[in-house]
């Protein structure tokens, strides 16, 4: 299980940040997971996700390691009986990543809803009072949050479904840019100067995602008043998210800018991915003029330019 866990916070956790590891390894030593079953679920399904990156070992062999640890877990059963908790909540994150890695898409579109809808009932969808410092289970409640909502927004994408929450009326923070080791005891303190967090990733995602989900809506939007819109109607709209996204892209941070020969493997694989979900946007944005504008427009060239990048 050790070597397991240890998978997960080399390989899952860095891209996408749910769980701080000096706590879980902590409840871990501590044997929480053997009297409290919320806990119990994450740990499963953490081993369920460390599984999936076991090193010589064939594909098939960790997936099915993995649905081993899987099929262990309760999800829709004990949350009904109980108030929602933080182990919940990241639980469904969870379960929901595995099921993204390992199934189709429509498997885990009703996990990701069971998710959103816990965010509500627990209100995790809510900026905190700002006159006291944030305290670790709401700093991790608010990563949970963050994670459900670009879970959702991926599959809408993938499935051509509407999202289910809009950003643009969230009052939510973005995640604290401070990394795991340098948290005080009650939760995110200072990132040291000079040192790149390695939650900036998360964050620039987080910005994107905010373009990503207007251009969904707008473009791609399964209502029939939109459906009806003459595409020419909207090329200003879509000239304006080109220029929002050059901004977003001039705001990355240095250590997350595009380098293929980039000295730290965990910057390299955040800037690689950063990259590619940056093209994926800018075609979304300009995929549906193709047909109607001409090849010399610099938007036509750009779009192009991202779909080779890819």
């Amino acid at each position: 299980m050790v070597s397991l866990v240890s998978l997960y916070f080399s390989s899952v956790n860095p891209l996408i940040p749910l769980l701080h590891r000096p706590t879980f390894e902590q409840c871990i030593g501590r044997r929480l997971h053997e009297d409290e079953p919320g806990f119990a679920s994450t740990v499963l399904l953490v081993c369920a996700l460390g599984s999936l990156y076991l090193p010589e070992v064939s594909r098939q062999e960790r997936e099915t390691l993995g649905w081993k640890w899987y099929n262990q877990v309760e999800l829709c059963g004990h949350t009904l009986k109980n108030l929602p908790a933080l182990y919940d909540l990241q639980a469904y994150c969870l379960a929901a990543e595995f099921l993204n890695l390992t199934s189709n898409p429509r498997f885990c579109w009703s996990i990701v809803g069971f998710g959103l809808r816990l965010v509500e009932d627990m209100g995790a969808h809510r900026l905190k009072s700002a006159a006291r410092p944030i305290s670790a289970e709401e700093e991790l409640e608010k990563r949970a949050f963050w994670r459900v909502n670009i879970c959702s927004g991926h599959l809408s994408a993938a499935l051509g479904r509407s999202a289910v929450f809009d950003p643009p009326g969230f009052d939510m923070d973005l995640p604290s840019e401070c990394d795991d080791e340098y948290w005080g005891i009650s939760g995110p303190g200072a990132q040291p100067p000079g040192i790149p967090s390695s939650v900036s990733f998360f964050n620039s995602i987080l910005n994107l995602y905010r373009i990503f989900h207007f251009t969904l809506r707008i473009f791609y939007c399964t209502t029939r008043s939109h459906t009806f819109m003459k595409i020419r109607h909207l090329w200003p709209i879509a000239t304006q998210l080109g220029s929002t996204l050059d901004k977003w892209f001039s705001s990355i941070p240095q250590h997350l800018i595009w380098d293929p020969v980039h000295p730290d493997a965990l910057f390299f694989d955040q800037s690689a991915a950063l990259h590619c979900f940056h093209c994926y946007v800018r075609i979304l944005i300009y995929r549906p003029f193709l047909p109607a504008v001409r090849p010399g427009l610099p938007t036509v060239s750009g779009f192009l330019r991202a779909h080779r990048t890819i």
